[in-house]
């Protein structure tokens, strides 16, 4: 059955949030990061492919052009820990001081800025409006990780997933679409959630039987409302 629980969108840029169409044309977007292009390193990285490990110092940070990257690290018990998914228009590391917390890998075909950190700090204290879209963005990231601690502290494995495809949609849909494509695999989605991988493969299961997606390999359709009702108990 349905619950009433509705998750709220995580929004993580300080602008607009980009569409899936919007992620195939992303170097030709206007983004506030654009004043240091000239002085960015372009980067190219495979699918599975290593971009930063973890501890390692953080002189860099990474602005995401396309494609789609994963943070994570493995627990003592050798579970691994996702922390976040990131895709194009946003920017990693910045908030790392003095050494990554969460390695970083390439989920898919990835082009990446690498921006010295020194380059940020100092264009922000010569523009205004550069360091406010930087303290606009900071807050950002920290609103979106007390909802997704809210959502994994309280919410049901259905609640969860619900929650998560949500995001996903909010962030790769095209604007007015229901489906989308998901880049990672449904085991990058359990580590993510702290879930099982069988507890995701049947949350989505279930999620199909109720009416509240469409799946078809790596497309998704959510099949209500975005901040409706929908996710399983």
């Amino acid at each position: 059955m349905h619950s009433t629980y509705a998750a709220t969108p995580i929004a993580r840029n300080p602008v607009p949030p980009l569409s899936g169409i919007a992620l195939r044309s992303a170097a030709a977007a206007p983004h506030w990061l654009d004043p240091l292009a000239a002085s960015g390193m372009i980067v190219r990285k495979r699918r599975n492919e290593d971009i930063v490990a973890q501890g390692e110092a953080s002189e860099y940070c990474w602005q995401i052009v396309s494609g789609c990257v994963r943070t994570a690290m493995v627990l003592e018990d050798g579970r691994r820990l996702i922390g976040e998914f990131h895709f194009a228009g946003d920017l990693l590391g910045y908030e790392a001081l003095g050494g990554q917390s969460f390695a970083v890998s390439a989920v898919s075909d990835v082009v990446l800025r690498r921006l010295r950190r020194t380059a940020i700090e100092a264009h922000a204290g010569r523009d205004p409006k550069f360091d406010a879209h930087l303290r606009q963005y900071m807050a950002a990231q920290l609103r979106a990780a007390r909802n997704r601690l809210a959502v994994l502290g309280r919410g049901t494995a259905g609640e969860r997933i619900m929650s998560f495809l949500r995001e996903m949609h909010a962030r790769l849909a095209p604007a007015g679409a229901r489906e989308f494509v998901l880049p990672m695999k449904l085991t990058d989605i359990a580590d993510y959630l702290g879930l099982a991988l069988e507890t995701v493969c049947r949350g989505m299961a279930d999620l199909r039987r109720a009416g509240a997606i469409m799946t078809n390999r790596s497309q998704i359709a959510l099949l209500f409302p975005a901040g409706g009702a929908g996710a399983l108990h």
